[in-house]
């Protein structure tokens, strides 16, 4: 999935993503200039934020 449905999935802003993706909480691929992230690793980010906010 691209970055616009990726914000959509988990419902947060690009910004936010961006920031998600450079400090390696949510991996990714590039290729050529577009980013590229695959669902299992958006569905593993959602669930371990769920986790913490159940703590």
């Amino acid at each position: 999935m691209d970055n616009q449905e990726a914000c959509i999935m988990i419902d947060i802003s690009p910004r936010k993503l961006l920031t998600l993706r450079s400090t390696g909480k949510i991996p990714y691929s590039r290729i050529d200039r577009k980013i590229y992230y695959r669902k299992k690793d958006i569905v593993t980010y959602m669930e371990g934020v769920l986790q913490k906010g159940n703590n």
